[in-house]
């Protein structure tokens, strides 16, 4: 009843094995994200405060980011 048979074009064939190719070679060559750069660098003060120091030279910027582990969450009765 239901007997269709699908052919694959030359055309389709060809941008399968095009975007096959590609994805393998985007996969080849992507980094592992926990790699440990030799620009990472990372700090824990005595006072708890905690930094993340990242150089990269290759782009005149500087960006500061703050986070402050804080809230009313943390606050007593006293605070």
């Amino acid at each position: 009843m239901f007997n269709y048979v699908v052919k694959v074009g030359h055309k389709a064939y060809r941008k399968f094995i095009f975007g096959a190719v590609l994805l393998f070679f985007c996969l080849l060559f992507i980094t592992p994200a926990n790699s440990q750069d030799e620009n990472q660098k990372y700090f824990e003060l005595d006072s708890g405060l905690k930094i993340f120091l990242y150089e990269k030279h290759t782009f005149p910027l500087i960006n500061l980011v703050f986070a402050v582990n804080l809230g009313t969450k943390d606050e007593s009765d006293e605070t």
